[in-house]
């Protein structure tokens, strides 16, 4: 490919080191990169857990992997409820994580609405 003008799509393969949003270019020195749009907050969130146990370390780093090829999803562990806590912008979205998490790391997952943390207080009556 001798160049590329805006407007043009362009695919590159082997960028193993190119995350999500950065800038590359041909020009020595490089260029200043674009700037970056941060991604709405999550909307929509889904507990996942494997089927089996052994496979939490394998899901975790599957999980860590697509969250940096894509910026909207958010991970953490809930340590109230001790699940782990995926969000995104709409169950659609979650979904397709789901099943490429099943299907791509042949990880079986177990799923369902996260947990509402629910505390008592003992209070002087």
């Amino acid at each position: 490919l001798a160049s590329a003008k805006a407007g043009d799509t362009v695919a590159l393969g082997k960028l193993d080191n190119v995350k999500t949003g950065q800038t590359l270019s041909s020009a020595k020195g490089g260029i200043s990169p674009l700037v970056t749009l941060e991604p709405p907050q999550p909307v929509f969130a889904f507990a996942l857990r494997p089927k089996e146990r052994k496979d939490e370390v394998k899901m975790s780093a599957a999980i860590q992997r697509l969250a940096e090829e894509d910026p909207s999803l958010s991970l953490r562990h809930n340590q109230d409820s001790a699940e782990t806590v995926l969000s995104g912008h709409g169950e659609m979205h979650l979904r397709v994580v789901r099943e490429r998490l099943e299907g791509k790391n042949q990880i079986p997952l177990e799923g369902h609405s996260p947990a509402v943390p629910y505390r008592e207080t003992i209070r002087k009556s």
